[in-house]
């Protein structure tokens, strides 16, 4: 009888831990934001700090921290000192990110063969992408971000051709509009002074 008692004590010991377990599980799961990050520990340098929010290059999602490459753009908001997930990059766009990318204000920018705009202040900033094609042949790099100024971005690239009996590379000036409306080759000359 008393063998029956302690099995019957252990049965129900059991069943409390395993129902508040499964309870707890449950609950992380509904209450949880699937876009918010936990582990801030993860994310490499602070890319952009703009009203408050930081942005960062990270993993794109919390299985996928362990993995060796970054792949999206991670915004601790000011607000809640939590950290979201705003911007997932492909393949492609991520190994670009190492060289060819800037932020100006709520926009981020993509450079290589043409230039891809975020609005990382838009609830969906994936929806917003906006494509710009057609100012530079063959592979980019860029080579500096002088600044901003009367809501012109001015960048110096370097571009790569694939066959030349010369430079394999020119190295040429441009003017993006913040908003990405427009994009304007310059001379060296017509770049105004940063400090």
């Amino acid at each position: 009888m008393k063998r029956g008692k302690l099995i019957g004590i252990c049965v129900f010991v059991l069943l409390v831990i395993a129902t508040y377990s499964m309870t707890w599980i449950f609950l992380t799961k509904v209450d949880a934001e699937s876009n918010n990050y936990d582990y801030g520990d993860s994310l490499g340098k602070e890319l952009y700090n703009y009203q408050g929010n930081k942005y960062y290059y990270g993993p794109k999602d919390e299985s996928s921290y362990l993995i060796s490459y970054n792949n999206a753009i991670i915004k601790k908001e000011a607000k809640t000192n939590k950290y979201k997930l705003v911007l997932s990059l492909d393949d492609e766009e991520n190994t670009l990110m190492k060289d060819n990318y800037f932020f100006y204000k709520n926009y981020f920018y993509l450079i290589h063969s043409s230039i891809v705009i975020y609005n990382l202040d838009d609830k969906n900033p994936d929806s917003t992408k906006k494509v710009v094609k057609g100012y530079f042949d063959g592979n980019i790099s860029v080579e500096k971000v002088y600044g901003q100024k009367n809501k012109w971005i001015y960048i110096k690239v370097k571009l790569y051709k694939e066959n030349s009996d010369t430079k394999w590379y020119v190295t040429k000036y441009f003017k993006i509009k913040y908003d990405g409306s427009e994009i304007k080759e310059i001379s060296k000359k017509n770049l105004p002074e940063f400090k």
